[in-house]
């Protein structure tokens, strides 16, 4: 697995994000690197990183509203594997 198709800034189409979303759960299946692991705590994870991306992206100094709603959710999407 190519080290970008797991890179969220790459996605910037609907059509990128899908493939995203199939590479996310390959290395799922291979259970490469996952933090929260099952269902329950992959979504606690999700809605506690949106809860708190706002602060998240601010110290990274990047402007939320220049994202494309595409790179968004493959950001929430790849955070949610780790985050906790």
């Amino acid at each position: 697995m190519s080290k970008d198709k797991l890179n969220p800034h790459c996605v910037q189409t609907m059509e990128q994000l899908s493939n995203f979303i199939l590479e996310l759960r390959d290395e799922y299946n291979e259970k490469k690197d996952w933090e929260n692991c099952d269902m329950e705590r992959y979504l606690s994870a999700m809605s506690a990183f949106v809860g708190s991306m706002d602060v998240y992206y601010k110290n990274v100094n990047r402007d939320i509203s220049s994202i494309s709603v595409w790179q968004l959710m493959a950001e929430i999407l790849l955070a949610s594997k780790y985050y906790e």
